[in-house]
C-alpha cells in the first residue's frame, strides 16, 4: 500500500499491540521522527485491508478522535482514539505519515484486540485516578482498586504503559524500579497499586491497571496519565538564595539575642539602666561576631545585621519596660 522510504527521511513508530473492551474506547499511539522541521504534513490510519479510519467512514462514523494539527507538527504525534468499540473493530491498524518534501511513510502496524463485555465483566469493576505526577529521580505510586461480585481468592493484576508495554521489573525500561502490592493486600484489601522509583522523563504516559479474578473476565481501569516533571532546586522565598543557606545567619541572630537577654538580666541586677551603654555593648558584640549576610531568602531586603539589630531592639525594649514596672511580665512571656 505504501512504499517504504529511506529511514534517513522519515521514521514512523507505533506499538505492536493494543487492547480495548466492547463499548469502551482505545487510543492507538503513533509518533514520527523526520530529518527536517515539519511545517506542512498530514497523517491517517488504515485498517487492513485498506479501510481508512476516520469519522466520515461508514464503519467508524462519529467514533474517531484525531490528534490536533499542533500536536502533530510540534509534538510529532499521530494518535487516534476509537470510541464505542465493537468486536469487529479488532484487526491490524497502520499509521501513515506524510511530511512535505519527504516520502510518505507508514508504521509496522498495531494489532487491536477488542474483548467482549459480558455478564462476567459486570461482576468486576476496576478504578484508578485519571492523573498522577512525579519528579525526575523521585518515585510515584499509581493507585488502583477493584470491586468484584464474589470474594476474590485467586487472582492477579498487571500494569500496561501506553497499552503495549508491561510495567514490571523484568521489562528493560523499568528494570529494578517497580514495587507491586503484595498478594495479601491484593486479595484482602482489593488494591493493585504499583510504585515506580528513580523516575525518568520517558516514564510519562498512560498507565492501565488490569485485574484478573478467577471466574470473572479480566478487566482494566480507564487509565492514569503520569506526568514526570523536571527536578527542581529546593524552594526559596523571594529571589534570594536557598533558605537553608541562611542557617548561619539565624544562629548568629539567636546568639546575639540570647546575649542581649543576659545583658538585660545583668543590668537588672546591677541597676545599670543606661540604654546608651547597653546599646554600645551589644553593637560591639555584633561587630565581633557577624558579617554582612544577605537575608533576601527570608523575603525581606534587610541584611543579617538588620535582623540582629531588631533582636537587640527587643532586648532594649524589655529593659525600658522593666523600668516602667512591666519588665517582669514581658520577660516571663519572652522566656
Amino acid at each position: 500500500m505504501v512504499s517504504q522510504p529511506s529511514s534517513q527521511d522519515l521514521m514512523v513508530s507505533q506499538p505492536s499491540f493494543a487492547q480495548g473492551t466492547e463499548g469502551g474506547s482505545v487510543t492507538l499511539r503513533c509518533s514520527y521522527n523526520s530529518t527536517s522541521e515539519s511545517k506542512i504534513g498530514s497523517y491517517w490510519w488504515v485498517k487492513n485491508p485498506g479501510l481508512v479510519v476516520k469519522s466520515t467512514s461508514q464503519e467508524f462514523m462519529g467514533r474517531v478522535n484525531c490528534t490536533s494539527d499542533q500536536g502533530f507538527l510540534l509534538e510529532k504525534r499521530a494518535d487516534i482514539e476509537i470510541q464505542h468499540l465493537r468486536l469487529d473493530d479488532s484487526g491490524m491498524y497502520q499509521c501513515v505519515v506524510s511530511i512535505h518534501g519527504l516520502r510518505e511513510t507508514s508504521g509496522k502496524g498495531t494489532e487491536l484486540q477488542v474483548m467482549k463485555r459480558d455478564s462476567g465483566a459486570q461482576g468486576l469493576v476496576v478504578s484508578q485516578p485519571r492523573f498522577a505526577q512525579g519528579i525526575e529521580g523521585g518515585s510515584v505510586t499509581l493507585r488502583c482498586s477493584y470491586n468484584s461480585a464474589n470474594e476474590p481468592k485467586v487472582g492477579n493484576y498487571h500494569w500496561v504503559k501506553n497499552q503495549s508495554l508491561l510495567v514490571k521489573n523484568i521489562t528493560p525500561e523499568f528494570m529494578g524500579r517497580v514495587n507491586g502490592t503484595s498478594d495479601q493486600h491484593f486479595l484482602l484489601e482489593r488494591r493493585a497499586d504499583i510504585e515506580i522509583r528513580h523516575l525518568k522523563h520517558n516514564d510519562s504516559g498512560m498507565y492501565l491497571c488490569v485485574v484478573g479474578i478467577h471466574g470473572l473476565q479480566e478487566t482494566s481501569g480507564n487509565g492514569t496519565e503520569l506526568q514526570v516533571l523536571d527536578r527542581e532546586d529546593p524552594p526559596t522565598l523571594g529571589n534570594g538564595p536557598n533558605l537553608f543557606n541562611s542557617e548561619a545567619a539565624m544562629a548568629s541572630a539567636f546568639v546575639v539575642f540570647a546575649a542581649g537577654c543576659l545583658l538585660f538580666l545583668y543590668c537588672k541586677r546591677t541597676r545599670a539602666w543606661a540604654s546608651g551603654q547597653l546599646q554600645e555593648m551589644l553593637l560591639m558584640l555584633i561587630d565581633l561576631n557577624l558579617e554582612q549576610q544577605p537575608m533576601s531568602s527570608f523575603g525581606v531586603k534587610h541584611d543579617c545585621h538588620d535582623l540582629v539589630w531588631e533582636s537587640v531592639s527587643v532586648c532594649i525594649f524589655l529593659l525600658h519596660e522593666y523600668k516602667r514596672g512591666l519588665g517582669p511580665v514581658l520577660l516571663s512571656f519572652s522566656m
